[in-house]
């Protein structure tokens, strides 16, 4: 059995993930900010190393003796410097990885991680691949996903409140939407036996492409609301109400920037790169799910 270790596995993805590879008899070291939220996966039997994954000489330690890890770069949505803090967090990671031979790598990347033009939060992921790619001797796994379902969390709890969901995603544009669990059984499958030589790009599109109008349409007939309606925010209220959400104004343009990269088609499906074929949990589960967990905190 190898030893792995994951980073953000306090995250859906990250935690999924680690429980997997303990799962299947492996040695989890489990890295994150904060020891209670790492503390059910440490009683499943994994390692928490607590640290700041800025700190090279942290995640150098904790790399010691790896054979495999799980990366990713997180989002903070208060970082008033947000890409810079990113590039900290991937450059910190590379010269861990580099100074460790790690044998195998699966890294959280966005679609369209190699395009053009301004993509917000995706150029961070853009520069990471660069430098993963540049790395001798280390076998690389890039997952390329599209939207996750939980990222729609925050915009679904308006909708029950106000019955409107708003974001800045034009109403009818089909989107790759995923899982964040499916993500951490994909990641944990390929780091538990890695086929993979070299750097390798999978693409993770989810079941089927969906738009804004469908989720509503989806979740209202289940929380008795089918009149529900999406409302398209212009960037700029988009990023106001972000704002007055807690994220940093910086963070609040980079998910802006986003959304038009999006609308304009510059976030897109790369037909080159290989798919991953998987049993998909559709949005239709998630909703369920959702559904269920807001009538239980309401009784």
């Amino acid at each position: 059995m190898a030893v792995v270790a994951v980073v953000g596995a306090s995250g859906t993805v990250g935690s999924v993930a680690a429980r997997a590879l303990l799962g299947r008899g492996h040695e989890v070291r489990v890295l994150g900010r904060c020891r209670q939220r790492l503390q059910p996966l440490v009683d499943a039997g994994a390692q928490a190393l607590v640290g700041n994954l800025t700190d090279v000489d942290y995640l150098t330690a904790a790399f010691a003796g790896v054979n495999r890890v799980l990366t990713m770069l997180p989002i903070e949505g208060l970082a008033r410097e947000h890409r810079s803090w990113q590039d900290l967090i991937g450059i910190a990671m590379i010269d861990a990885i580099a100074a460790n031979s790690i044998e195998h790598g699966v890294f959280l990347s966005g679609l369209c991680a190699d395009g053009e033009g301004d993509l917000g939060l995706i150029e961070a992921l853009e520069a990471q691949e660069r430098r993963l790619r540049e790395l001798e001797g280390v076998n690389v796994l890039v997952l390329r996903i599209g939207t996750y379902f939980e990222n729609l969390a925050a915009g679904i709890h308006g909708l029950r409140r106000d019955g409107v969901l708003v974001d800045a995603i034009e109403p009818d544009l089909p989107m790759a939407m995923v899982s964040a669990k499916d993500v951490g059984s994909i990641a944990a499958r390929a780091l538990d036996r890695p086929g993979y030589r070299g750097f390798v790009v999978r693409e993770v599109l989810g079941e089927r492409r969906l738009t804004l109008r469908e989720v509503v349409g989806i979740v209202g007939a289940r929380i008795g609301m089918p009149w529900a309606s999406y409302e398209q925010a212009s960037p700029e209220s988009y990023v106001d109400g972000l704002m007055a959400g807690n994220f940093s104004r910086d963070v609040a343009v980079l998910l802006a920037d986003l959304a038009v990269a999006f609308n304009e088609g510059r976030v897109r499906s790369d037909p080159s790169s290989a798919r991953v074929d998987w049993p998909w949990t559709t949005f239709e589960d998630f909703a369920d799910e959702l559904t269920a967990r807001y009538r239980a905190a309401a009784t």
